[in-house]
């Protein structure tokens, strides 16, 4: 008997459930209707709007998202095979944009609003919603901008320096083991740019989204296009060694490392200089666009030549 009852019970929960679901959804529409009517409506329409027409509006609205939303995924899921993810993502915003432009005019039309009225009588609406979402909008025209000109890809890896977000650089000298500068910029790999925000993942595997308006306004270092990439690595080592002798043996070594860009000769110098070392600045050349590779493989081949040299002055 107890077994019945609760399955009695459990069947009678989902029916109340979609009771209470449906009294909630007509309360809300209710509410919408009235605020509709009573005062959005009433200064740009000469009669109101009957429940039915508001309530057709509505499903007219949330079935169109939901079909521009299905159809920028299948223009997605179709042409990025196609003609990849670079040239898809403008193709997808510009469709999106297009459609949600018609669907707000499908919707004001069922509602037979007066376009003119609305436009001329709420100038004072419009400036003060203007001022409040100025942020909003300079990032949705900053993010069209960069969807039509398309400065960077998706899939590309790009550095971005802007003044809004800082990191603090090394500059306390002797700086033997740093850069002569830093960028301060974030380093990583494009997702898509949208209208609001663009989408990137970080060399350190993290997931960010810069607001359109910083990013319009940032400089963006394009590595993925460079043919070669720089990279400087420094060694520090002791005076008992001849510069000269020592420069000329890094070099060589550095030479055949197969990172370094074939035809190029790594440019190796003394950088900075203590009462008893000296420090070895090596530049070269890569098509990395990584340059840790690089210059794990560099610092290992002037440990070994520099302890090789160690070796022959202990003859």
């Amino acid at each position: 008997m107890a077994s019945n009852s609760g399955a009695k019970n459990g069947g009678a929960r989902p029916a109340a459930r979609i009771v209470l679901l449906i009294v909630i959804v007509a309360i809300l529409l209710y509410i919408f209707d009235l605020i509709l009517n009573k005062f959005i409506l009433t200064p740009y329409s000469t009669t109101l709007i009957p429940y039915e027409t508001s309530i057709f509006a509505v499903i007219v609205l949330v079935v169109g998202y939901a079909f521009i939303t299905l159809l920028s995924r299948l223009i997605t899921d179709l042409l990025t095979p196609r003609i990849g993810k670079s040239k898809t993502v403008p193709i997808k915003y510009a469709f999106s944009l297009a459609a949600y432009v018609a669907l707000s005019f499908a919707v004001l039309g069922i509602l037979k609003l007066n376009l003119e009225g609305l436009l001329v009588g709420s100038a004072f609406t419009g400036l003060v919603l203007g001022l409040a979402s100025q942020t909003v909008l300079a990032n949705f025209f900053a993010g069209l901008i960069l969807v039509l000109a398309r400065p960077v890809s998706a899939g590309e890896r790009i550095t971005f320096a802007t003044w809004q977000y800082g990191v603090v650089a090394p500059s306390y000298p002797p700086k033997f083991y740093s850069n002569d500068f830093l960028v301060n910029g974030f380093t990583g790999i494009v997702e898509y740019v949208g209208f609001l925000y663009v989408s990137m993942v970080l060399d350190d595997g993290r997931g960010v989204k810069i607001p359109a308006g910083i990013f319009f306004q940032a400089m963006l270092l394009i590595n993925s296009r460079a043919e070669k990439l720089k990279v400087r690595t420094k060694y520090e080592v002791e005076k008992t060694l001849d510069p000269d002798r020592t420069i000329e043996a890094v070099k060589t070594a550095v030479s055949a490392l197969p990172r370094v860009l074939a035809g190029t000769v790594p440019d190796v110098r003394v950088s900075e200089t203590t009462l008893n070392t000296y420090v070895l600045s090596v530049d070269v050349f890569s098509k990395e666009l990584m340059e840790e590779p690089v210059r794990s493989d560099v610092l290992q081949t002037v440990m070994k030549t520099i302890a090789a040299l160690r070796q022959d002055n202990k003859k």
